[in-house]
């Protein structure tokens, strides 16, 4: 190891030692060094990322042995670990979460096309509190919602959602701030209210889908921001917030 004096390996004095730190930085599942003189080149050998069509995880996105994986498997196609049936996303070594990446995992998984959608991420992936969630969890398909372009889109997820997640957030600041919610309570609470507000989007798409139908127009951006104040005050929101915030206080415990 003299003369490594660079990067994560400076300061390594065995082979151990670097494998140590090579372990901590990256995601390999073993190693391998070639010496060449004067020069020598480490490998790494990573596993790829699936996301599951069938089990109970369905919709979650995992990591996966390299050996579960049929010879020449390609992105996009299926296969079977144990009694789960998966379909390979990508063999990169950090899950990319770019938006074409993201995008591409929501297609995979459900063979729809995203083109005339925003994908909404029930635990948004750049938030104050993102850092809590894990890669996997945040870009799982299952945690990403398809909303319309368009009128929907403002009226119900750059304006309804906005606001109501910037009302989470701050509640839990105030509350961190006092020492009353920790990270694990935070969590939590954020889970649950990502679900109250899958069932907000769910709810209200149904209902504008059915309006239009039924006046065989589309809807205005009002029209839409109104039925979604409509949901919000009908199912008393601030008490949903509430009820949230207190699951995360109970869990800090």
């Amino acid at each position: 190891m003299k003369g490594v004096r660079k990067g994560f390996a400076r300061g390594a004095k065995t082979f151990d030692d670097l494998g140590q730190r090579l372990a901590k930085k990256f995601r390999f599942r073993k190693f391998k060094i070639e010496v060449k003189r004067p020069r020598w080149r480490l490998l790494g050998e990573i596993n790829p990322w699936a996301v599951i069509m069938e089990g109970p995880l369905k919709g979650e996105i995992t990591e996966v042995n390299k050996a579960d994986l049929p010879s020449g498997i390609r992105k996009g196609e299926d296969f079977v670990r144990g009694n789960d049936k998966l379909r390979l996303l990508s063999k990169a070594d950090d899950l990319p979460t770019a938006s074409s990446n993201y995008r591409e995992y929501f297609e995979i998984f459900t063979g729809k096309s995203s083109s005339t959608s925003v994908i909404h991420h029930m635990i948004e992936k750049k938030s104050r509190y993102s850092h809590l969630f894990s890669k996997p969890h945040i870009n799982s398909p299952v945690r990403l919602k398809p909303i319309p372009k368009g009128d929907i889109n403002s009226a119900l997820h750059l304006s309804k959602i906005r606001i109501a997640w910037n009302k989470m957030y701050d509640s839990l600041d105030e509350l961190a701030s006092r020492g009353i919610v920790n990270n694990k309570g935070a969590i939590n609470a954020i889970k649950q209210y990502a679900d109250k507000t899958d069932d907000f989007i769910e709810s209200v798409l149904s209902e504008v889908d059915d309006l239009t139908k039924q006046l065989g127009r589309s809807l205005s951006k009002d029209e839409i921001a109104q039925i979604s104040q409509n949901w919000l005050d009908n199912n008393n929101w601030d008490d949903i917030l509430k009820e949230c915030l207190q699951n995360g206080i109970k869990s800090s415990k």
